[in-house]
């Protein structure tokens, strides 16, 4: 037997990593988000030294954790449009005009359909006009009515009552009259309940004013 490579061994050399690289971009600008770096192996293990632990080669972290600012969406306005009216050519009439109302994303600048509306400002406009009488209109007129009559003498119903009629009746749109022509009211009898009372009418009253001043009225 012959001895042979009697010089000591080489010291083991384990593995060494470089320093880390720079962060990647963040993965969102707010409301949190990730980012990443890398490291290199400088140095490879020799000899039986130490082994680089794959794992150890990149590295995740939180980044951008602020929240995100609200970005309400800005009022755009349209000019008005023309003015717009009924074909009515006399009389008192309304003209009318409108505009239009747009949501604009300050970020996006392109409109947004879904956000609440804080815009003030109208988007239609009402401006009436007389435009004259019209030929042969006449004056609107409303509904009156007469007073009430003398309560009537108590029957043996033990029910008064007492009418009204129409003095004058409505005129081009005036308003109609409301309430009843006639009511009752509870009183005591001034009759002879034993004697039979045939039925009677009072007199006729007075014509009231015709409903219409030509044509058919009543």
């Amino acid at each position: 037997v012959t001895p042979c490579n009697q010089f000591p061994c080489k010291a083991p050399v384990d593995c060494k990593w470089s320093d880390w690289g720079q962060w990647g971009a963040c993965s969102a600008d707010c409301d949190g988000g990730q980012r990443s770096r890398t490291r290199e192996i400088l140095v490879e293990p020799l000899n039986g030294g130490a082994p680089c632990d794959a794992v150890s080669s990149s590295e995740i972290g939180p980044c951008n954790r602020q929240p995100c600012k609200s970005h309400d969406p800005v009022c755009v306005w349209s000019d008005w449009g023309e003015w717009q009216r009924s074909d009515q050519t006399c009389g008192k009439v309304e003209q009318k005009r409108v505009k239009t109302l747009q949501l604009i994303d300050p970020t996006t600048k392109l409109e947004v359909t879904t956000a609440a509306s804080n815009c003030e400002g109208d988007v239609h406009e009402v401006y009436p006009v007389n435009l004259g009488e019209c030929e042969g209109s006449c004056t609107p007129s409303d509904c009156q009515l007469d007073e009430w009559s003398e309560w009537s003498a108590c029957p043996c119903s033990g029910v008064r009552t007492r009418h009204r009629v129409v003095q004058q009746y409505p005129q081009c749109g005036g308003k109609a009259c409301t309430g009843s022509l006639k009511e009752g009211d509870a009183c005591e009898p001034e009759c002879n309940q034993e004697a039979d009372v045939d039925c009677a009418y009072g007199s006729w009253t007075v014509w009231s004013a015709c409903s219409t001043t030509c044509g058919k009225g009543f």
